[in-house]
């Protein structure tokens, strides 16, 4: 776990099968939804929400990129559905490549 005061966020590593980081993320998503005020924002990174970065990345890039985007998207689903929370896909998950930036942009 890494954590950026100024920013007031904090960022984790997760490894494991599509499953179990599936899991292990939504429980995280599932807990900061449930402890963190967003309303109480002080830090200096711009932010969606209590929850506004979720990125999955391959272990064995170029390989396991496609298992990336699937994961990426079953979390988003659920996050989605299940969590009602707004999710914007990008890179490999999205069906048309949009990137970061295009995505960031597209919000305002």
């Amino acid at each position: 776990t890494f954590t950026d005061v100024q920013y007031n966020r904090a960022s984790m590593c997760l490894s494991g099968t599509p499953e179990s980081v599936v899991k292990s993320v939504l429980s995280v998503v599932k807990a900061a939804l449930s402890e963190v005020d967003y309303r109480k924002h002080s830090g200096n990174h711009p932010a969606i929400g209590s929850v506004d970065h979720v990125n999955v990345h391959p272990l064995h890039p170029p390989n396991d990129l496609k298992l990336a985007a699937k994961t990426a998207t079953v979390i988003a689903e659920h996050m989605a559905t299940d969590l009602k929370v707004p999710v914007y896909l990008y890179g490999a998950a999205h069906p048309n490549g949009r990137s970061l930036a295009k995505g960031r942009k597209s919000l305002g």
